[in-house]
């Protein structure tokens, strides 16, 4: 879990396809471990995200990790530009390769990949905070709660 940790502190690539409709976003977090005596990675996505309105249709999503040191240019565009309003694959001139065991794909390059197939999606309900608010006040000043998905982990390299 800390070795997945300090690889996505270096920000990986969610990416989704949906209908021939292709987008990946930057993800800075996200959880590996066992639900339903499954291998998940448990992502989280903003609903004012255009991945989000993908990832709401597709069932599956892949998570690509960079090596150390590299594509962080792309990490940053990737975090910063909206698939809504420009092709962030062409533009970046990352290539995609198809995922080995599910409908999708991956950003070519990369150190470590998961293939994902959705079991589990929810919206985050702040009600649930049990914080005092702390995390709601910094976090969600904007009301965008993220969208919370588990994916059963059917391919990992």
């Amino acid at each position: 879990m800390n070795e997945l940790n300090e690889l996505l502190k270096r920000g990986a690539f969610l990416t989704c396809e949906f209908e021939g409709k292709v987008n990946s976003m930057t993800i800075g977090w996200g959880m590996e471990g066992t639900s339903w005596s499954k291998p998940v990675f448990v992502a989280m996505v903003r609903p004012s995200r255009y991945t989000y309105e993908l990832l709401s249709k597709a069932n599956t999503f892949t998570v690509s990790i960079p090596k150390a040191g590299e594509m962080k240019k792309e990490i940053g565009y990737f975090g910063s530009a909206s698939g809504r309003n420009e092709d962030k694959i062409k533009m970046s001139g990352i290539g995609l390769a198809d995922a080995k065991s599910i409908e999708g794909k991956v950003i070519e390059g990369c150190e470590c990949y998961y293939e994902c197939k959705v079991l589990y999606s929810q919206h985050m309900d702040n009600s649930c905070f049990l914080d005092g608010g702390e995390i709601d006040a910094r976090a969600y000043k904007d009301g965008d709660y993220h969208y919370i998905v588990f994916g059963e982990i059917v391919a990992a390299y």
